[in-house]
């Protein structure tokens, strides 16, 4: 590392603000010692406090290290932390809370990605817990800069580093105390900043009895963040405390076209022969609150008298598919069809069970940046089949599958909308004009994997992909498919490998083989 750093052209300043609110030296000197020992030297340290009582005359400073300043104290904490970063020197700043330590690498790893790529505005990282033995726990791993994961929660943590003139420009805002840091990091995403990722824990956080998280102050930060990027919309509380939903505002009420492909296989449900797509679209009928919808059935040019006489009630649209085997093809011949502006990509063995399943999807659906979104599926015996795609050596996988349905995933993954590299086409939500701008499905996959693939295209072309799951349906995953085709799965990695070699949403230091043991 310290051959590296003198062959670096430049050696940007990080000047590290460690706010305190004792002088004792117990309190203070993790953090400090830790510093002292960085591998990279061009560092800072700025101490400030949000007590007047904590006077400079009283802080214990190893050898009065001339990196190491104190700034006049300030209240509150925001106020403060405005303080310290007059003091400052340095081009980037990030903060040191007290007690927590960095690991001595982590200044290093920071100036290199910045030496690396001089457009940098923030910067985070991965980070775990202290315990008081000194044990390490609680790694988080976290996904690559997610727009919608951190709206549900400030998940980027520590070590967070901002170009300091950014934050001067900003500055921590006193009105958002107790969520100041998430409030800063918001009008950082909505002026655009460049926000980059390192996958490796470069933060030491000391456990200590855990605060009340600052709902009010958080709520307010977000809602401030709609209302600078023009998003209407509300924030409610989201499954636990820390947690939110943004539901944003639909705008218009455009039409919603379901492409629902059917093998027309029958079944039984509670002693009564049906069939799997006429149990779907009852549901849909029956249960769904927006209305604005027309339902596409394409068939197999095999749809039988009974089945065709209990849908007719339903108001579809029935296209006969004549043509050999190829779901793909399918897809295309309804999504060129549909008259929506939006399509519903729907197998026909799936089950409604909320009924704003479809405004749950569209508040994503209809947003610019963001090009489909999926759903979270169940199996009939509640266990996830579907939370979200990823992608392990060109391996599409499903995250948690088989856990119970109320099971959160990592870090909340399962139970907040975020974004991941894929969903399922079993239930997806895609624009009508992102769907014909790649091109639909590609037909070179004719039954498995297209999915996936269209969504790797669609992110291709610039969008995100969403989950969330506020929108759930129970499925009878493959029941109205043949059996898999050999040779798809080599095809797909084969074309997305070089294309699409780390998945973005899935931490590279997590496990490449999901083995969950469930208790």
């Amino acid at each position: 590392m310290q051959r590296q750093i003198r062959a670096w052209p430049n050696s940007p300043k990080i000047s590290v603000i460690l706010l305190v609110d004792s002088a004792a030296k117990s309190a203070m000197r993790p953090g400090i010692d830790s510093l002292l020992r960085q591998v990279y030297p061009n560092w800072e340290l700025v101490i400030g406090s949000a007590d007047p009582s904590v006077h400079a005359a009283r802080f214990d400073l190893p050898n009065r290290d001339a990196r190491i300043r104190i700034a006049p104290a300030m209240a509150p904490a925001p106020a403060a932390l405005n303080s310290a970063l007059a003091s400052a020197t340095g081009e980037y700043v990030c903060l040191l809370h007290q007690s927590d330590e960095l690991p001595d690498h982590a200044l290093f790893q920071i100036a290199q990605a910045i030496v690396r790529d001089g457009s940098i505005d923030m910067l985070y990282t991965d980070e775990d817990a202290l315990t008081p033995a000194g044990e390490h726990v609680t790694p988080f791993f976290k996904p690559d800069w997610s727009p919608e994961y951190f709206l549900a929660w400030m998940y980027i943590g520590q070590l967070a580093v901002f170009r300091a003139e950014l934050v001067r420009q900003f500055g921590w805002r006193a009105e958002f105390d107790g969520a100041h840091e998430y409030d800063l990091m918001l009008r950082l995403f909505a002026a655009g900043a460049n926000i980059q990722h390192i996958p490796d824990i470069l933060y030491h956080r000391r456990q200590t009895t855990a605060l009340p998280p600052a709902e009010p102050a958080a709520k307010r930060a977000l809602e401030s963040f709609l209302d600078a990027v023009h998003l209407p919309g509300r924030v409610e509380p989201g499954a636990v405390p820390g947690l939110h939903r943004i539901r944003h505002a639909i705008a218009a009420q455009p039409k919603v076209s379901i492409i629902i492909p059917s093998a027309c296989r029958p079944i039984t449900v509670r002693d009564r022969s049906t069939w799997f797509a006429l149990e779907c679209i009852a549901g849909i009928r029956r249960l769904s609150t927006y209305r604005n919808i027309e339902i596409i059935v394409l068939d197999n040019n095999d749809m039988p008298t009974d089945l065709a006489a209990a849908l007719a009630p339903l108001d579809i649209r029935r296209i006969p598919f004549t043509e050999p085997f190829n779901l793909a093809r399918k897809m295309n011949l309804g999504g060129f069809s549909a008259a929506g502006e939006q399509l519903i990509l729907l197998n026909d063995d799936v089950e409604v069970i909320t009924p704003d399943w479809i405004e749950s999807m569209l508040e994503f659906s209809q947003q610019d940046q963001i090009g489909a979104v999926g759903v979270k599926l169940l199996f009939p015996d509640d266990t996830q089949q579907h939370t979200g795609v990823v992608l392990l050596d060109g391996n599409p996988r499903h995250f948690f599958y088989r856990c119970p349905a109320d099971h959160p995933g990592y870090f909340h993954s399962s139970e907040v909308h975020r974004n991941w590299s894929a969903v399922t086409g079993a239930c997806c939500m895609t624009r009508t004009e992102i769907f014909k701008a790649v091109g639909g499905y590609s037909e070179r996959f004719p039954l498995n994997y297209n999915d996936v693939d269209y969504c790797l295209k669609v992110q291709a072309i610039g969008k995100r992909i969403v989950y969330t799951p506020h929108a759930k349906l129970y499925h009878h995953e493959s029941v109205s498919r043949p059996e898999k085709r050999p040779g798809e799965a080599t095809a797909f990695r084969n074309f997305w490998a070089k294309r699409f070699p780390r998945d973005p949403y899935y931490n590279p230091n997590l496990a490449r083989h999901f083995r969950i043991k469930l208790p």
